[in-house]
């Protein structure tokens, strides 16, 4: 497996490093599949983008059923707690229409503080799929192992 870049993560003027990767991929291969990861901004107070990318794109069942929410630790405990995420989710993805990153779920948020944020990336359709995933002002966690790093 490649070695991921190391993150920096800005604190009280210090800096940090951390060695989380901005790129994963993986498989939902089954319906109502769900793949938890943990998202580590790099940046205080700041953006952080988040973009899906998916294959195969040519099921339109798939394109309907296929997404993201970025939950904090409020949400997280709704959730866990039997809420639905789309309820009380910071950010989902949105089908991005024109240039390069266009058919892409694309979501961008403000992080709070030194906050971290759960990715839950799932597949509501019978169709299996697999998918990139990229953050811009954070860090990817996968303690669990459903996904793989990608190099740049």
């Amino acid at each position: 497996t490649p070695t991921p870049e190391p993150q920096t993560i800005n604190v009280g003027g210090q800096e940090v490093g951390l060695s989380l990767p901005d790129r994963l991929q993986g498989a939902l291969d089954t319906p109502y599949a769900q793949h938890y990861l943990g998202l580590f901004p790099n940046v205080v107070n700041g953006n952080v983008t988040v973009m899906l990318d998916f294959d195969p794109k040519d099921s339109q069942a798939l394109r309907e059923n296929i997404n993201f929410w970025v939950l904090d630790a409020d949400s997280l405990r709704r959730v866990v707690a039997g809420g639905r995420p789309e309820d009380y989710d910071l950010a989902t993805g949105t089908f991005v229409t024109a240039g390069p990153d266009e058919g892409k779920l694309r979501a961008d948020f403000n992080a709070s503080g030194r906050a971290e944020y759960t990715l839950i990336i799932y597949n509501n359709s019978a169709v299996p799929a697999t998918y990139s995933v990229q953050v811009i002002g954070a860090g990817l966690a996968d303690t669990i192992g459903q996904t793989l790093s990608i190099t740049p």
